[in-house]
């Protein structure tokens, strides 16, 4: 059962909302953008997958953002009038949802993580560039569909 954050007496617990942990990433400097995405959308995900599930998080995203494709949106986007430095300049994207903060830290804490996962990390990516941010998700669209009230929000029963 999950996990559900307290309630006054008599009210049924609310289930607890999901958070979001976003890592936005550069490369190592060491690789090409090619090499990059291709070693964390093959090789990375492969090792990381199975451990982040096992730690108790709920979804693990990649989000690409190639230079090809940055290098396009100014043009593309044009009612957004944007200058080069609106367009963030990282390789990537990661995001990790989860029930709370220590799922993550039970993922770093782990010895796997320390024996197969960061050494693969220091390989691909430049972490000590690496950005994050942390906050919850609320959808109001979803399949093409507008959402309406508590759906919106995502939750550890939902």
């Amino acid at each position: 059962m999950a996990d559900q954050q307290p309630s006054p007496a008599g009210k049924p617990a609310q289930p607890r909302r999901l958070l979001k942990l976003t890592l936005l990433a550069y490369r190592h400097p060491s690789m090409s953008e090619a090499e990059f995405h291709t070693h964390w959308s093959q090789i990375h995900s492969a090792k990381a997958s199975a451990h982040l599930a096992k730690c108790g998080i709920v979804s693990y995203r990649q989000y690409h953002t190639p230079s090809s494709l940055r290098a396009q949106l100014a043009a593309a986007l044009p009612s957004l009038n944007l200058s080069d430095d609106q367009i963030v300049d990282y390789d990537g994207f990661v995001e990790l949802v989860m029930p709370d903060l220590e799922c993550f830290e039970k993922v770093r804490d782990d010895p796997y993580f320390k024996r197969v996962i960061a050494p693969d990390e220091a390989v691909f990516a430049d972490m000590a560039r690496t950005k994050v941010t942390v906050g919850w998700v609320e959808a109001h669209v979803e399949g093409g569909e507008v959402v309406e009230g508590e759906r919106r929000e995502a939750y550890e029963d939902a």
